[in-house]
């Protein structure tokens, strides 16, 4: 049985919810976690299997190898990474995020290449200044509103479900990825999909891919399903599945991921510039 790890993200439901929904045989063991805890137990060996942030395989890529034509990324707008900040502002000298992500190096990146900026980070997460935000917004879980956010920072990157959540309520904002592709004309790699090297039957991949293509004919199920417990209107995630994410792969897509690497390097954040080692 393949221990596998996968997200519950919108952006890789078209390849992972067939899995999850229509499992007829138990020929995978599946964990729903974040990112980066299925890279810890990739490399932990608790997974066989798993998507994980491109920048994760780079720091282990000795230990891992990829599937080659499975992969989420887009080029341009993403409405997934969102540096949001207060009107009227000059500079951008803080900026709040609430757990650490390669979204965050990329954001890291863009401003310190292309704008010239190196701002404060500053993690936001549980204290007293959660419990209050909670106390005084019933409902809501901990969640801290942007609009409160903004009151107390210049400027919050947010990610995933938070960052479509938020993009539409306010008109000062920065899509991260889109200015990465005007800047370097680079798609950013959201997902890979990384295996243990002691994986070595891997005829099991055929229904990851099974799943890929059954996904992309029922994106509007998918996002139907997805908008009835998240904020926006089905059509709302069925615009981004269709048009802005793409879940198959091209040689310079992967060209285009190993120059995204090279600023990582130069930048410290991975040890070395890796290779790709594909199944």
């Amino acid at each position: 049985m393949i221990r596998l790890g996968l997200t519950n993200e919108l952006i890789s439901l078209p390849i992972t919810m067939n899995l999850t929904t229509f499992l007829p045989n138990s020929e995978f063991q599946i964990q729903e976690q974040s990112l980066q805890k299925n890279y810890l137990d990739l490399i932990r060996k608790k997974l066989d299997a798993a998507f994980i942030a491109p920048s994760d395989y780079a720091r282990d890529s000795t230990l891992l190898k990829l599937a080659k034509n499975i992969v989420i990324y887009n080029k341009g707008e993403s409405r997934y990474s969102i540096l949001f900040f207060r009107k009227n502002l000059v500079e951008i000298e803080e900026i709040a995020y609430q757990s650490d992500s390669h979204y965050k190096d990329l954001a890291f990146l863009l401003l310190r290449e292309f704008f010239e900026m190196d701002p404060e980070w500053k993690l936001v997460t549980g204290g007293s200044h959660t419990r209050r935000v909670a106390e005084a917004t019933p409902g809501r879980k901990g969640k801290i509103p942007i609009e409160t956010l903004l009151e107390s920072y210049q400027a919050v990157l947010q990610n995933g479900a938070d960052a479509l959540e938020n993009y539409p309520k306010l008109q000062n904002k920065i899509d991260v990825i889109d200015q990465w592709w005007d800047k370097t004309g680079l798609s950013f790699v959201h997902q890979v999909f990384a295996l243990n090297n002691d994986v070595e039957e891997t005829q099991w991949l055929d229904r990851i891919y099974q799943s890929r293509d059954s996904g992309m004919k029922n994106l509007e199920q998918i996002s139907e399903s997805y908008g009835k417990y998240h904020e926006h209107s089905s059509e709302f995630y069925l615009d981004l599945l269709q048009n802005i994410y793409h879940y198959t792969t091209t040689e310079n897509m992967w060209k285009q991921c190993a120059e995204y690497f090279k600023y990582l390097f130069y930048y410290g954040k991975i040890p070395f510039i890796p290779e790709f080692h594909f199944v």
